[in-house]
């Protein structure tokens, strides 16, 4: 769909500018009017930058705010055009905008949602379709915000996991660096002059590596910033390459457990909320599976759902997959035979939250030491690297 960028005018006067999806200029002055605004000029954008998607706590605002207009009995187009004229971010403005004129043209919400897919995930669109077969949208929409929170607060631990680790590994570089620019150079003319010709391979390395940092410090910032974005392109575009690292993630020690445990707790939870809401078992795994983000897990969960459609159970599809422990099986087995899946499914998300917040406190508490320990070795290195040559000099003196 054409994108315009434009110059309206509102009810009080004020100028606005900004990029719009449309399908030619008429609608673009419709969605406009809807906001008390009036286009002024429109030019159709080729080529433009793509602005930045909308995050997780403005999808939360978005539903709870649908929730609270649905059960207080606003009109849902009525409380999508407040939302829309109450939005500062211009892509969320946008998104909403264009929600408001689908369901004008005859769309369903759900399927408004579905011309998103930046926005709203296959799991989110499915629960939006359940609502409105079951009439129960302010369900649905409380739901929603309540599995997007909790998503945030999962995002949460596992940026905390690897936030520490992060941050002094940026120190241990920083202070080595500094040693290597500014430091090691002082001390170099000194440490040739007492060793002579003579000096130990360790601080020759040592001054051989501060020599090509002194005049190639400009390639260290390029190396990571040339890897990432090579990395992020090879992910993005060469699938074969995303499994290997989706794989060698997993396979890590410690973090592969915790990020698996995070992963899987992510698709329980989804699965769960999509089954409460009377969506099949085959619809909810190829649903939730997109919410692991993992290549690995989801071509299990592809392989529990041929499982599925063959005429297995849940239990078995998921032993057959390998994705879950004995226990969780268990846990899924009892809740068929009970009635009671969904209460299972969520019993063993919840297990995973507890294991995860356990593991991350873990993690965080080994990261100090293993930080420290590499930055003393670094010292070590260069105060070895210094001294032995002094140390040398006088055991000759000695002798």
């Amino acid at each position: 769909m054409p994108r315009y960028h434009y110059k309206s005018l509102t009810a009080s006067g004020e100028l606005r500018t900004g990029w719009r999806t449309a399908a030619d200029v008429g609608e673009l002055e419709q969605q406009l009017q809807r906001n008390g605004e009036e286009l002024l000029r429109a030019r159709k954008v080729v080529w433009h930058f793509h602005l930045r998607k909308p995050n997780r706590a403005q999808r939360i605002l978005f539903f709870s705010s649908l929730a609270q207009f649905t059960r207080s009995g606003v009109p849902l187009l009525d409380g999508l055009s407040d939302l829309a004229s109450g939005m500062d971010d211009p892509r969320w403005r946008d998104i909403v905008s264009s929600l408001t004129h689908a369901i004008e043209s005859g769309s369903s919400l759900s399927q408004a949602l579905a011309r998103h897919p930046a926005a709203f995930d296959a799991s989110v669109i499915g629960l939006v379709a359940a609502g409105e077969e079951s009439g129960h949208l302010p369900e649905t929409f409380e739901r929603i915000a309540g599995m997007l929170k909790w998503q945030d607060e999962l995002a949460t631990q596992a940026r905390s996991m690897l936030l520490y680790p992060a941050l002094t590994g940026f120190m241990v570089l920083a202070v080595t660096l500094f040693l290597m620019i500014y430091l090691v150079p002082q001390l170099a003319t000194f440490i040739r002059q007492i060793g002579g010709a003579e000096l130990p391979f360790h601080t020759r390395l040592l001054l051989a590596v501060s020599g090509w940092l002194v005049r190639y410090w400009y390639v260290v910032p390029m190396i990571p910033l040339f890897a990432f974005a090579l990395f992020a392109l090879a992910l993005k575009h060469h699938s074969g390459f995303r499994h290997l690292i989706d794989r060698a993630l997993l396979s890590l020690r410690p973090l592969g457990s915790v990020l698996r445990k995070i992963m899987l707790a992510r698709f329980v939870h989804t699965f769960a909320m999509m089954y409460e809401s009377g969506i099949g078992v085959p619809d909810c795994l190829a649903h939730a599976r997109g919410v692991t983000r993992n290549t690995v897990i989801a071509n299990g969960i592809a392989r529990a759902l041929r499982e599925i459609e063959s005429g297995g159970n849940l239990s078995q599809s998921f032993r057959v997959a390998d994705l879950f422990p004995p226990l969780a099986l268990r846990m899924i087995a009892v809740g068929e035979t009970t009635g009671r899946l969904d209460a299972a499914l969520h019993d063993i998300g919840t297990l995973y939250d507890r294991e995860v917040q356990e593991a991350v406190r873990r993690l965080q508490t080994l990261a100090e030491p293993v930080m420290t320990l590499a930055l003393g070795l670094v010292l070590g290195w260069v105060m070895l690297s210094v001294l032995a040559p002094i140390y040398d000099i006088v055991g000759r003196v000695q002798t």
